[in-house]
């Protein structure tokens, strides 16, 4: 039997047929009061529900994502494992320092051939210049 089947209430009866002393389930109300079929206030009734309700899912998600945390600390510790070879971590480290070490030297002597070509580029352009006025200067002036 549920509350409202105890308590003489049917959602389908109009207002002036329902039991007296009983408010409609849309009513808004500090307390429910007590009914004879009821073997306490239908408020605490409620309230323990609900109190049980919240608690059990709770405990329902604090497994959850305790479990799930569990899972994505497995997977990433064992993805850490696999990215180090031989679960060396100080020679992978080393590793990696030795290949940006690599990188910044083949920056700088790039950057040093460039500069150095692009120098005695400059020197040969000048020096053909140069030569090539001097050239003009003996054969004079043309008629």
């Amino acid at each position: 039997m549920t509350d409202f089947q105890h308590s003489g209430f049917h959602p389908t009866q109009p207002p002036d047929e329902r039991r007296a002393g009983f408010r409609r389930a849309t009513d808004v109300m500090p307390v429910i009061a007590h009914h004879p079929g009821c073997p306490e206030p239908c408020i605490n009734i409620i309230k323990t529900e609900v109190e049980r309700v919240v608690t059990e899912s709770r405990i329902d998600q604090r497994e959850y994502f305790t479990e799930l945390l569990a899972k994505q600390t497995d997977t990433l510790v064992k993805l850490l494992e696999s990215s180090v070879p031989d679960g060396d971590f100080q020679g992978h480290r080393k590793a990696h320092e030795s290949y940006i070490q690599a990188a910044a030297a083949r920056r700088e002597f790039w950057g040093k051939m460039t500069f150095e070509l692009s120098k005695w580029g400059a020197i040969a352009f000048v020096g053909w210049l140069v030569v090539q006025i001097w050239i003009g200067a003996l054969n004079g002036p043309k008629h």
